[in-house]
């Protein structure tokens, strides 16, 4: 049985982060590997969305989904993680504190990201009616060394979910 490992999908607000997630935990329980989605929005709304989405706030949440995934490792679960996750330190701290982590920086340009914009957020930032939102008044630092770069605007989430398990079984996590 391969060791538990942590995957950060980390793109953009609309990228297809946890529309590629929930497919790669699919496949990956079809063969045997006991995992668990951490999904940005879900944990926020779970611990009681305490934090806002200053740079601090984001820092505080990154913080609690490295806890999670460190938890569930260390009991043989693997664990995807689907968050924007913008700043590299986030990226680096996940790396430096995770064994067996892999970074896959699901790619799509900002204007796709507004077409699809299911939440709004956008919207309202471009209107002035929401602050902090990443792309719009906050920058996302492009990741700088990410295991795996899937690009949801030029490929379907099924040749994405392909590679990345490619990706997985050349590191034996799949």
């Amino acid at each position: 049985m391969a060791d538990a490992f942590t995957m950060l999908l980390t793109g953009l607000s609309g990228a297809g982060k946890t529309t590629n997630a929930k497919m790669i935990v699919t496949e990956l329980q079809n063969r045997g590997i006991q995992v668990e989605l951490l999904d940005g929005d879900v944990v926020r709304d779970e611990i009681g969305n305490l934090f806002g989405y200053t740079r601090e706030e984001r820092n505080k949440v990154s913080k609690i989904h490295r806890f999670l995934a460190k938890m569930l490792n260390r009991n043989g679960i693997s664990v995807i993680v689907a968050a924007i996750s913008p700043y590299e330190e986030m990226r680096e701290s996940y790396r430096n504190e995770i064994k067996n982590y892999v970074e896959v920086y699901v790619e799509c340009p900002i204007e796709v990201c507004i077409e699809r914009d299911v939440k709004g957020i956008y919207q309202k930032a471009i209107r002035g009616e929401m602050k902090h939102v990443i792309g719009i008044d906050e920058s996302f630092e492009v990741p700088q060394n990410p295991d795996i770069v899937v690009n949801t605007s030029a490929a379907t989430t099924e040749e994405n979910m392909i590679q990345i398990i490619e990706a997985l079984k050349e590191k034996q996590f799949a």
